[in-house]
């Protein structure tokens, strides 16, 4: 399920060959309260039913004639939205999008707690803000400031954001739509890296990894 960004008032988007549309997996749209939002749900069940804050804003066939994408225009309201994928008319899976609250912390998850004592081994460590429940807070970026010590030292450290043009060998960056990524390389040793990740008004965290 992705929901497409709003276009600003007087323009238009523009979709080339090599390009995608502005959707994106989030239901945090401030300043769009009481405006139609466009849902795409994509699915492979015959159908999809989209709900508000658990009312139907309706239910659509989905096929290889509508590319398998259900779309509905839902006026944006706070709160949950949850797509059902239907198959006979029952109830088979479900996908859901909420409005999070302020950014109060940030997560750390590597891919691998442990690796190799190798210059040629690497451990992939999201780095996400992320509210008092735990959700992903996605329309609020920070500067991270990121601290390596121990038996490794970062690899690059950045976002997904094409108009970032910093130095994947900074020691900072500022998440896009809330996420980051470290890359830790450990510098062939066996020991442990520890990686701290640090931003204004937020809690810190950190993460060890174990080099073997």
């Amino acid at each position: 399920m992705a929901v497409h960004a709003p276009v600003p008032d007087g323009q238009t988007e523009t979709v080339s060959m090599w390009g995608w549309p502005d959707e994106r997996q989030s239901w945090n749209w401030k300043g769009s309260e009481g405006k139609n939002l466009s849902v795409a749900v994509y699915s492979n069940y015959s159908s999809v039913r989209l709900e508000l804050n658990g009312k139907e804003i309706g239910t659509k066939p989905v096929s290889s004639e509508t590319k398998l994408t259900a779309t509905f225009e839902v006026p944006y309201k706070v709160g949950e939205l949850k797509a059902i994928g239907l198959k006979d008319g029952k109830e088979i899976g479900s996908k859901i999008l909420k409005t999070t609250g302020v950014a109060s912390k940030i997560r750390l998850t590597p891919d691998r707690t442990t690796i190799n004592a190798s210059r040629n081994d690497l451990s992939y460590v999201m780095v996400e803000l992320a509210d008092d429940s735990g959700n992903l807070v996605s329309d609020s970026d920070l500067s991270v400031k990121f601290t390596i010590t121990g038996d490794g030292e970062p690899a690059a450290i950045g976002t997904a954001n094409p108009m970032d043009m910093r130095s994947f060998k900074s020691k900072t960056c500022t998440t896009f739509r809330g996420r980051g990524l470290v890359i830790l390389r450990p510098t062939g040793k066996a020991g442990e890296i520890i990686l701290t990740a640090e931003a204004k008004g937020v809690a810190a965290s950190v993460t060890k990894i174990e080099v073997k």
